[in-house]
């Protein structure tokens, strides 16, 4: 069975570049930030993580139909990911019968932002594995995702 990779992201043009590269290494390959996402965590268990800090309320997925996002109650859009990562890292998405995504699966952040920790929350940046900044080298980033899966 493949490893599985959650892309939370929504630039999904953008991103399917991506997202075909880490299917051509045999990734098995999830690109969304839709809110049904944060059901499916708590019964799919993904390998790595790749979050976009920014998560647009709305934006046009794959077949450029607007889709709902990922939202919390009481933060700003621009911090969704970042919200993400730590209801993540507490354990919200992991079940019973070791169902779910772990809070100790491996975390890599996309942002485009360069400013991503400007917002009073110090230790942020160890509860990922690793930043990278968009654009991003695509082949470097695959590597990284391979020695962070143990391959």
């Amino acid at each position: 069975m493949s490893k599985k990779i959650l892309l939370f992201d929504d630039d999904y043009e953008t991103m399917e570049p991506f997202k075909l590269l880490l299917e051509e290494a045999g990734y098995a390959v999830e690109l969304t930030a839709e809110q049904t996402i944060l059901q499916r965590m708590t019964t799919e268990e993904f390998s790595l993580i790749c979050v976009d800090l920014m998560i647009h309320p709305r934006s046009p997925n794959q077949g450029r139909e607007l889709v709902n996002n990922v939202g919390f109650q009481g933060v700003n859009w621009q911090y969704t990911g970042k919200e993400l990562v730590k209801r993540i890292r507490s354990g919200e998405y992991e079940a019973e019968q070791n169902q779910g995504t772990k809070s100790s699966v491996p975390i890599i952040i996309l942002s485009a932002t360069g400013n991503m920790f400007d917002t009073g929350d110090e230790g942020f940046d160890t509860q990922v594995n690793e930043i990278y900044e968009k654009p991003f080298d695509a082949v470097k980033l695959l590597h990284r995702i391979g020695a962070l899966l143990g391959e």
